[in-house]
């Protein structure tokens, strides 16, 4: 319970976007951060309200050269939990 997730950093300066899908059986939040200046200060550029047993997915553009997603359980300990995650290159689609 009031467990954190964390992915990242992760090296976003040639990506468009970065997407992927969390479920958890239990509510929470995600966002997404993003940093500027190599991982000193984050500014979340997206939160997500996560429902227990209903798959969230996000996409969210990239402007930083660095960025990391920060899953939150909320007040009830998970016993399923999956998140995924990608960033899309510059020039693909």
């Amino acid at each position: 319970n009031g467990g954190v997730v964390t992915l990242g950093p992760i090296q976003t300066e040639t990506a468009q976007s970065i997407s992927g899908s969390v479920y958890s059986d239990q509510s929470g939040t995600i966002q997404i951060q993003q940093s500027f200046d190599g991982g000193a200060h984050w500014d979340i550029s997206a939160s997500y309200a996560v429902v227990g047993g209903t798959p969230q997915g996000f996409t969210e553009p990239v402007l930083a050269p660095l960025s990391r997603i920060i899953y939150t359980n909320g007040s009830t300990t998970q016993t399923d939990f999956r998140i995924f995650a990608r960033t899309f290159a510059t020039g693909r689609g």
